[in-house]
């Protein structure tokens, strides 16, 4: 085979699993439109107590703290423990470096999640995290990929996600079970970059699922 033949049939390949990409995201896209929503899982009500844990005093309202902990005492704040089943970093923000004209890019992880039944949900769900650090799964895309509404919940991750008000403003947070015990561990994750949102639809397929 010469080079020229060679070259041919390495685009035709790579035509064809463009085209495959592009048929599997819009099943992909028009599977989650079926999907519950995350706002729909049953939340169960933190106790108002936690909020006076001697670990959380000190954080300054910066962080979003005094809210998220008012919140809690209020019994707004909710939780509801999922079954992770992938994650994406999503590019969410930039700040210019100081004394630079270059520029740092936010990235930031969201999980698509099940809840213990195994039903998948719609959306991505922003986590505590910066970026994947193995605690969860992280599938890329591959033309033998299925996305079922329904998955094996007990061979998952878990984690929780936290429903709560920072005054007006309604937030999702996804945590591990270690950030969960110990919530001053996301203090500085409480307020959202202005670029990010709660609860992303994953129109581009990061996720995969």
């Amino acid at each position: 085979m010469g080079f020229f033949d060679s070259f041919k049939e390495n685009l035709e390949e790579a035509n064809r699993r463009m085209r495959v990409h592009d048929e599997m995201m819009k099943a992909a896209l028009e599977a989650d439109k079926r999907r519950p929503g995350i706002a729909s899982l049953e939340f169960r009500q933190i106790d108002p107590s936690t909020a006076n844990d001697p670990r959380y005093r000190g954080y300054n309202k910066k962080t979003g703290a005094d809210d998220f902990l008012n919140c809690i005492r209020s019994g707004r704040a909710g939780y509801a423990e999922v079954a992770v089943v992938t994650t994406c970093d999503v590019l969410v923000d930039t700040v210019y470096k100081t004394l630079s004209s270059d520029y740092d890019y936010i990235y930031r992880l969201y999980a698509k999640v099940a809840d213990l039944n195994g039903t998948v949900y719609r959306e991505t769900v922003m986590t505590a995290k910066d970026n994947n650090k193995s605690v969860w799964p992280h599938n890329f895309w591959d033309e033998g990929f299925t996305n079922p509404d329904t998955v094996q919940a007990s061979s998952l991750g878990r984690a929780y996600v936290l429903h709560y008000y920072l005054q007006n403003s309604e937030c999702y947070l996804l945590v591990d079970p270690g950030e969960f015990k110990d919530l001053s561990k996301v203090f500085y994750r409480l307020k959202n970059s202005k670029r990010a949102g709660c609860l992303v639809i994953d129109n581009d397929c990061n996720c995969w699922w």
